[in-house]
């Protein structure tokens, strides 16, 4: 037997195997499932009118991941029982779980219609705007739950959100103010706005609020990669480098704090680790352009010096090209 054909032959085996496995993993997953929604299962059959049935096993399906399942039991409760918000609730948090933001506006919106004075509904139905891009309409959602109840301050620091969106800063900054002012110990609104301040130049202003964060919480993730956003701004690429460093350290291992290390990091010309960082940053959020656009700069840059240890300079090249057209694909600004 040739050596081609013997790989072959354990690479089949170790996929057949490994395929095994998986099919146990799904096996055991679906026997539990099933033995959670039993008793719902009986009870539909016994009377197949039971709305409580239909939205308890709605429920299971939804908390294990099975959104079209979930739907399909939320969709005949609201057959049943359509005057009750529960139904269009429920149903429209499992459209949002699947990333089916217009549908879960359309039954928050029917929910409301029902019950119009729920603040949470204007809450959730928000978020949902948000998420569909929908900015104005999330704004008057918050707007309205604020109304109902304006000593949330969560619901202020969502409008911020959206009015960041908007790229109406100085808006974000009076919402996240105003949430301070309910809760003077929100990290996340210090930290929020002291980046709203920043994007507004303000940097001292930015600073204070970092200084607040480490007050509250000395260890806070938050802190160094703050600072180091404050100190990227300013082109001072080797302390940003170490407190982005620390924030890491600390636990802030998601896309932001990876992906600007690694514009600190070309910045310096350090161009294989800031490729390490860029790669990592893609490989948490693959939907982000402007870290496709960073790595092919620095593909770019490493094949101008011949960086022999990543390929030859023509591949280094091919996949800068690679990188810039799925930059431009995501986000035309970087086109």
């Amino acid at each position: 037997m040739s050596k081609i054909m013997s790989w072959v032959l354990i690479l089949g085996i170790g996929l057949f195997a490994s395929s095994c496995g998986f099919v146990d993993d799904i096996g055991s997953q679906n026997d539990s499932i099933t033995k959670k929604t039993k008793m719902y299962d009986d009870a539909i059959r016994s009377n197949p009118g039971d709305v409580s049935a239909y939205m308890g096993r709605g429920a299971i399906y939804q908390d294990s991941g099975l959104y079209v399942e979930a739907i399909n039991d939320y969709s005949m409760a609201i057959d049943l029982d359509p005057i009750k918000s529960v139904g269009y609730i429920r149903r429209a948090e499992a459209y949002f779980e699947n990333g089916q933001f217009y549908k879960a506006i359309i039954d928050l919106s029917k929910a409301i219609s029902l019950d119009p004075e729920e603040l949470s509904l204007y809450v959730k139905r928000g978020a949902a705007f948000g998420m569909d891009d929908q900015y104005l309409e999330a704004i008057d959602d918050y707007t309205k739950a604020i109304e109902i109840d304006p000593t949330d301050p969560e619901i202020f620091i969502s409008r911020a959100e959206i009015w960041e969106s908007l790229e109406n800063l100085e808006n974000a900054v009076d919402d996240y103010t105003a949430a301070i002012k309910l809760d003077p110990t929100n990290i996340l609104a210090y930290g929020q706005r002291g980046n709203a301040y920043r994007k507004l130049g303000l940097s001292d202003l930015a600073t204070k609020d970092y200084d607040r964060i480490e007050k509250l919480d000395p260890d806070h993730p938050l802190v160094p990669y703050f600072r180091a956003m404050v100190l990227l701004d300013n082109q001072d690429y080797k302390e940003a480098l170490k407190e982005f460093d620390r924030a890491i350290e600390y636990g802030a291992n998601d896309y932001s704090s990876f992906h600007n290390r690694g514009v600190a990091l070309l910045n310096l010309d350090q161009f294989q680790l800031a490729k390490r960082d860029f790669d990592k940053a893609i490989d948490i959020n693959m939907n982000k352009g402007l870290a496709y656009y960073n790595r092919a700069l620095t593909l770019a840059a490493m094949a101008e010096l011949a960086f022999r240890p990543e390929g030859s300079a023509p591949e280094l090249l091919d996949a800068a090209i690679e990188d810039s057209i799925t930059a431009c694909e995501i986000d035309r600004e970087y086109c």
